[in-house]
C-alpha cells in the first residue's frame, strides 16, 4: 500500500467544514421542515434537472438546511474557499465530479454567518466555480429570521466563456452575484468578509470589555482616593479640634491666672 500523502492544515479545516455542512444537511432539513413553517418563493427557478449553483446569503449555521428542506432535489453545498487560489485541490475535484455527475451545487460566498445582519463580500471562488463550469447561478436568500427562502432568476454568465480565468473577471462575477442576492434578502451590504466583520465585532467587545474595566479601576481609583481625603479631612478636623481645645485651655488658664493676681492685689491693698 502506497504511503498516505500528509494532509496540511487548511485541507483538514476543509474536510472538517464539510463535514459539520453535511451532518447539519442531512440531520437539519428533516427537523427544520418539520418544525418551522418555511415559505419558499420562486422555487420554479431552481432547474429540476442539470448542475447548476444555488448561492445564498449566510445568517446561521441553519441556513443549508434550511434552504435544503424547501428544494426538490438534493444539493452539494460546495466550501469556496477550497477553490482559489487552488485549482487542483480536493475541493476542486469534488465539484468536478458532481458537476459532471449533473448535480446541483449550493453555496455561501459569505463563507461564515454575517455577526450583524448585512450581507457581506463574496468569496472569489465563487466566481472561479462559475467560470470554470459554465455553471448557471441561482441567487438565494434566507430571510424573515430563517423562515423563508427566496430563489431568484438564474444568472447566466455564458458571455465570458473563452476569456483566461483572472482575479478581477472572478470577482466581478462574484460581486454580480452578490447584488442579486442583497435584493432578495432585503439586507443591508458590507464590502467587508463576514470573517473580518466579526473579528472586529470581537476587537469593539474586548475594547467595550477593556474600557468597563478601565472604567471600574478608574472608579475603584476615585473611592479609594475620595477615602483618602476623607481620612486627611477627618485627621485635619481633629488636629484643629485638638488645637483649638489647646488654645482655649491656654486662654483659660490666663484668665485664672489674672483674676488670682487680682485678687492678690485686692485682698493685698484691704489690708
Amino acid at each position: 500500500m502506497p504511503p498516505r500523502r500528509p494532509t496540511s492544515l487548511p485541507a483538514v479545516m476543509r474536510i472538517a467544514r464539510r463535514a459539520v455542512h453535511r451532518t447539519l444537511t442531512v440531520v437539519g432539513a428533516p427537523a427544520v421542515s418539520e418544525f418551522r413553517d418555511l415559505q419558499v418563493e420562486g422555487l420554479d427557478n431552481v432547474p429540476a434537472h442539470g448542475s447548476a449553483l444555488i448561492a445564498c446569503n449566510h445568517r446561521s449555521a441553519l441556513d443549508a438546511a434550511t434552504v435544503q428542506a424547501v428544494l426538490d432535489r438534493p444539493a452539494t453545498v460546495v466550501l469556496l474557499q477550497g477553490l482559489w487560489p487552488s485549482a487542483e485541490g480536493d475541493e476542486t475535484l469534488r465539484v468536478q465530479h458532481r458537476v459532471a455527475a449533473g448535480d446541483l451545487l449550493l453555496c455561501f460566498p459569505e463563507v461564515h454567518p454575517s455577526p450583524d445582519g448585512l450581507v457581506h463580500r463574496g468569496h472569489i471562488g465563487l466566481g472561479a466555480l462559475v467560470l470554470d463550469h459554465d455553471l448557471p447561478v441561482i441567487p438565494a436568500a434566507v430571510v424573515n429570521h430563517g423562515r423563508s427562502v427566496r430563489f431568484g432568476a438564474p444568472l447566466d454568465f455564458s458571455r465570458h466563456q473563452g476569456l483566461p480565468l483572472a482575479r478581477t473577471l472572478a470577482r466581478s462575477v462574484t460581486d454580480e452575484v452578490m447584488e442579486h442576492i442583497v435584493e432578495l434578502s432585503d439586507q443591508g451590504y458590507s464590502d467587508a468578509t463576514a470573517a473580518g466583520a466579526r473579528q472586529q465585532a470581537r476587537r469593539e467587545r474586548r475594547e467595550q470589555i477593556a474600557g468597563r474595566r478601565i472604567a471600574a479601576a478608574a472608579r475603584r481609583r476615585a473611592v479609594k482616593v475620595a477615602e483618602v481625603t476623607r481620612r486627611e479631612q477627618r485627621h485635619l478636623e481633629r488636629s484643629d479640634l485638638a488645637r483649638r481645645a489647646e488654645e482655649a485651655e491656654i486662654v483659660a488658664r490666663r484668665q485664672a491666672e489674672e483674676a488670682a493676681r487680682r485678687d492678690r492685689q485686692q485682698f493685698g491693698e484691704g489690708r
